[in-house]
């Protein structure tokens, strides 16, 4: 699949699940959409790492990485360290989502760009992983980050701070202000 006919299966399922296209810039690979609640932006984030899970610079990516680490848990160790500093958070006006490519090859983006890296990398590579999202008190989302199944337990894969140890729980995190 192109990374055209990535994007264009994106926003197809974001319409299906009630999300609101406000823009789509198809050079760039990104689309400004607008999801009436956090389940299902959430929802959209894991279909935008599903999709980017088959774009062939992704796999490559992911393969290079477990050629490195061929253990499940050390592969997803390193890998959330490995995303904390390939890419450099930045805060992005909207809401603009990005195949996991785009953001590999720009280095750039926020939070849920890092969850949906790490989340492509670890399905690639056969690993059960999503995007989960977090939420403040008034039930606002404000963070996203990955989390991958290993021998029957989720571990979180916190990727906007090269500071967080693999499996720290976002919630706390965010409580302390370790992560954005």
């Amino acid at each position: 699949m192109t990374p055209r006919e990535q994007l264009d299966a994106v926003i197809t399922y974001a319409r299906a699940i009630g999300c609101v296209v406000r823009g789509v810039d198809h050079a760039a690979g990104a689309v400004e959409l607008s999801c009436p609640d956090v389940q299902r932006k959430v929802d959209l984030l894991n279909g935008i790492a599903a999709v980017s899970a088959e774009d062939p610079y992704v796999a490559a990516t992911a393969l290079h990485l477990r050629q490195a680490w061929p253990n499940d848990a050390e592969l997803a160790i390193h890998l959330a360290a490995w995303v904390a500093e390939a890419v450099r958070w930045i805060d992005e006006p909207g809401e603009r989502f990005q195949l996991a490519g785009v953001t590999l090859r720009s280095r750039t983006g926020d939070c849920d760009c890092s969850a949906v890296v790490v989340v492509a990398l670890l399905l690639a590579l056969g690993l059960e992983a999503e995007v989960r999202g977090y939420v403040d008190a008034h039930g606002e989302g404000i963070h996203a980050c990955g989390a991958v199944k290993l021998d029957g337990r989720w571990y979180h894969c916190e990727a906007t701070n090269r500071n967080v140890s693999f499996g720290d729980d976002p919630a706390r995190l965010l409580e302390r202000g370790t992560i954005q």
